[in-house]
């Protein structure tokens, strides 16, 4: 197959794991639309638009004539999901076509094939293919590839097939993961002339076969960080293969004296044997979530990071998110925090609200807004600092 050109690829998923059939690589294509660009009056030297994602499977498996599906749903449910779907039939004809699943699990072929540049590859029991697939199809009942989170299903059967309508959409095994395919090229600011990154990681986690593990990792910052910088920026460094496990990652500080140690501990957040000292690693400086963006700091203002007040110990945790309960994944994700020395005018602060993680937090369907209120009690209202009033724009 035809490798996808780098100056096309904007951002790449996969998922793979040792008890599933399928690898799953998708490539966001930058691509020029001749027919948009005289609409929006943009210039033909400006950055393309992206209009589609391109994506490629790779499937290892006993079946000489298997199907595969890979689409995407509003839930992860296989219900409802828009679906692309590689089979073979009884003649051994490949087929690649469009479908929906209903409410019964079963395949409704599309009247539009919406799934298209269909190639495959084949050498033994390795299939590999690829397929081009337009964000928004324009045509009534598609999934629309948005910004953020999006949910990819998978199903695999053996095959053959005699037709694709009214096949069990779920197969012999079926799964979804949760991705972010659509990414802007944000990255470190590019007017800064000097600035350095540090990755605060896990070591070599090996993940729990469990549904929900919290992870937390102490460490040290270098000596350097005696001195003041700002974090500029921060983005998640996430291990490759482990994207469908990583659901989001905290970096704290540990608000100690400057000479106080903390204990480099490395294990389950809620373990009744962590050292009490972490308990104080509360006050956030980077937070990911998936399907989140990086996150770049206004020019003007820095958060600080160092300083001869500062205690030199953070703190990162990790959520992993292991539905499959999954064994032997081994994971050494973090969150890579951009830095400089050359301080902003401003320091950068970060505000938490909404802590209590109840069903009230969930926002309903199908809602315009959503309103959420909550209070300050006064012994936190009175440490807000004078300074912050009307006269600085903020009010409390």
């Amino acid at each position: 197959m035809k490798e996808i050109p780098s100056h096309l690829a904007q951002s790449t998923t996969s998922t793979w794991t040792k008890t599933t059939p399928i690898i799953f690589s998708g490539v966001c294509m930058r691509q020029k639309s001749a027919k948009l660009l005289p609409d929006l009056g943009e210039n033909p030297q400006d950055e393309p638009t992206v209009v589609g994602v391109r994506c490629e499977v790779h499937s290892r498996g006993t079946a000489t004539k298997p199907w595969l599906a890979i689409g995407f749903s509003d839930r992860g449910q296989m219900t409802g999901a828009d679906l692309c779907v590689f089979w073979t039939d009884w003649r051994d004809q490949v087929q690649f076509q469009n479908a929906f699943v209903d409410e019964h699990g079963r395949m409704v072929i599309s009247g539009d094939n919406i799934c298209r540049n269909f190639r495959f590859g084949r050498q033994r029991e390795l299939i590999k293919f690829t397929f081009y697939r337009e964000l928004d199809t324009c045509s009534p009942g598609h999934y629309v590839i948005e910004r953020g989170t999006t949910h990819l299903v998978w199903s695999y059967g053996a095959g053959p097939l005699y037709q694709l309508s009214g096949v069990l959409a779920a197969g012999d095994e079926t799964g979804h993961v949760m991705v972010e395919l659509l990414k802007p090229p944000v990255g470190p600011p590019s007017n800064v002339k000097s600035y350095k990154e540090i990755k605060i990681a896990a070591k070599s986690v090996s993940v729990p076969a469990e549904e929900t593990t919290y992870w937390c990792s102490v460490q040290k910052l270098p000596p350097y960080f005696a001195d003041k910088h700002h974090i500029l920026h921060y983005q998640p460094g996430i291990q490759s293969g482990n994207e469908d496990i990583v659901h989001h990652m905290e970096v704290f500080h540990c608000e100690f004296t400057p000479d106080k140690e903390v204990p480099l501990y490395q294990g389950l957040c809620h373990d009744s044997k962590r050292p009490p000292e972490i308990d104080v690693c509360k006050r956030v400086l980077a937070a990911w979530a998936m399907g989140a963006n990086s996150f770049t700091y206004p020019a003007e203002a820095g958060l600080p990071l160092g300083g001869p007040d500062f205690n030199p110990f953070v703190m990162l945790e990790v959520h992993y998110n292991n539905p499959g309960k999954m064994e032997g994944r081994v994971d050494s994700s973090g969150m890579v925090l951009t830095y400089t020395q050359d301080l902003r005018p401003h320091d950068a602060s970060i505000m938490e609200l909404g802590l209590e993680y109840t069903e009230k937090m969930a926002i309903p369907p199908h809602v315009v807004s959503f309103n959420l209120s909550g209070y300050c009690i006064p012994e936190c209202t009175a440490l807000v600092r004078r300074e912050f009033d009307q006269s600085s724009g903020c009010k409390f």
